[in-house]
This record gives structure tokens, C-alpha cells and sequence, in this order.
């Protein structure tokens, strides 16, 4: 008897518990807000296999995004004030 099963789920389900584990022990052990979402973004952008993750704001009227966390997986992270019409 052979049984296949699909697991891709369940491994999805278990990277985010982990993602959202990993935030939480950060967290719980008085990190400061600049480290615990430094961590949550690499986590998040290696979860995601990305080329790159960040948190950033966009200030449409002034044209510009502010990136206040970054990471990269292969390159210098992206950091400070942009023009949007430059990115």
C-alpha cells in the first residue's frame, strides 16, 4: 500500500508559526522596537524567499517612501527617504 499525502500546507502553517513565534520571544524578552522589526523582516523576507523585504511608509502628496527597516538577502538594504518616481 503506498499513501501520498501533501504536506505543502502543513509546512506552510509551520513557517508561520514560527515567524510569529520568533516575533513574540523578541518581543517577550524587552527588545526594542528598531531590533524586534529588523528580525521580523529578515524572517519574514527568508519565509518568503524573497530578494528582499521591508517596512516603509509612503507619503503620496510628497512623493516620497520613507523605508525605516530593511533587509536583503544579497545586497546593501535599502534605507532613508526615496523619491517614489525613483524606485
Amino acid at each position: 500500500v503506498l499513501e501520498v499525502r501533501d504536506i505543502s500546507d502543513e509546512k506552510r502553517r509551520e513557517a508561520r508559526r514560527r515567524l510569529l513565534s520568533g516575533i513574540s520571544e523578541d518581543i517577550a524578552r524587552g527588545e526594542t522596537l528598531d531590533t524586534v522589526l529588523a528580525r521580523a523582516t529578515e524572517r519574514l523576507g527568508r519565509l518568503l524567499r524573497a530578494a528582499g523585504c521591508e517596512f516603509s511608509e509612503i507619503d503620496e502628496a510628497a512623493g516620497t517612501l520613507d523605508v525605516t527597516t530593511s533587509w536583503r538577502y544579497d545586497d546593501a538594504p535599502l534605507r532613508g527617504r526615496h523619491a517614489l518616481e525613483a524606485i
